[in-house]
């Protein structure tokens, strides 16, 4: 079996996220605010469009926002465009024909 990109070239970095309602902007104010992130590659489903997503841990166990880049004020800006509940990593039990 092999694997499309080793784990260790997934850029994971601190970037800065930014807010796209009024809300959001008021509560952060001038804080600025940086998260951990791995890209991941997508593709628009019925499309060859890649999109390019990224993701960090939540603020609680088995969460994970995702985000994406948006024009906010003729910045480009990482914004979040989920909050995924109850995710757990896959634990899979490999059999002989499984190993290189």
């Amino acid at each position: 079996m092999k694997y499309p990109i080793p784990w260790f070239h997934c850029e994971c970095i601190k970037r800065v996220v930014g807010f796209v309602t009024d809300k959001a902007k008021t509560e952060a104010g001038t804080n600025t605010y940086e998260e951990f992130m791995i890209p991941c590659m997508t593709r628009i489903k019925g499309s060859t469009r890649g999109v390019t997503h990224y993701i960090s841990r939540a603020y609680r166990r088995h969460q994970v926002f995702v985000y994406r880049y948006m024009q906010i004020g003729g910045v480009n800006r990482l914004v979040i465009e989920n909050r995924f509940i109850d995710v757990h990593t896959v634990d899979e039990l490999l059999g002989f024909d499984d190993v290189e």
